[in-house]
């Protein structure tokens, strides 16, 4: 969930913002649980997975050249502890 100095997005909406014919929409994605390698409460985690494909920006790829390229991107959203923390997620 960072955000970059002088970005608008954090990097996650940042590659959704790449993306076209989800397999979800965004919006109805839900976190999953997971162990992580951590200790303590961070030893629990959650993510949201998202799927869908590459979508080109005309002005640089003519269309004959665009192929259909899966992405998916698991964005880590940290347990709910964590979730009004800066990074959440973050086990180091």
């Amino acid at each position: 969930m960072v955000k970059g100095a002088g970005n608008t997005m954090t990097t996650p909406k940042s590659f959704l913002s790449m993306m076209k014919e989800c397999i979800i929409q965004p919006q109805d994605v839900e976190p999953h649980s997971y162990v992580a390698i951590a200790d303590g409460h961070k030893r629990h985690n959650m993510a949201k997975v998202f799927a869908g494909f590459y979508d080109y920006d005309e002005c640089y790829t003519e269309r004959s050249k665009q192929q259909r390229v899966p992405i998916v991107l698991v964005a880590n959203r940290g347990n709910p502890l964590e979730q009004t923390d800066p990074k959440p997620g973050k086990s180091w």
